[in-house]
């Protein structure tokens, strides 16, 4: 997973959309991402990554976090969301993941 990547593009997203008026004033923009918190791919160092993350949302931007399966880096997720105005939830793999969404 390349988790510094997915968010920085996400936000460069958002930043596009709101720069041409795709993105309704009144609207709040944010960002979940879906992982085991485990950056395998581009940059792994956590702190760099959530730096980076932190740098580019400007608390413009909120990021939720749903840290999937049992070997889950929550305390990352966690961290990484709360830096942006977000929060984190688990989500078990042998529970029914919608019930644990509501």
């Amino acid at each position: 997973t390349n988790i510094n990547e997915a968010l920085l593009r996400a936000v460069q997203m958002l930043v596009r959309a709101s720069n041409q008026g795709l993105i309704d004033s009144g609207s709040v923009s944010m960002i979940i991402l879906v992982s085991d918190g485990d950056p395998t791919v581009g940059e792994i160092k956590l702190s760099t990554i959530q730096k980076n993350v932190k740098r580019v949302m400007k608390e413009e931007f909120s990021l939720f976090s749903l840290g999937i399966g049992f070997d889950v880096d929550f305390d990352f997720l966690e961290r990484i969301a709360m830096d942006n105005r977000g929060i984190a939830q688990r989500i078990y793999a042998n529970h029914d993941a919608a019930e644990q969404l509501k």
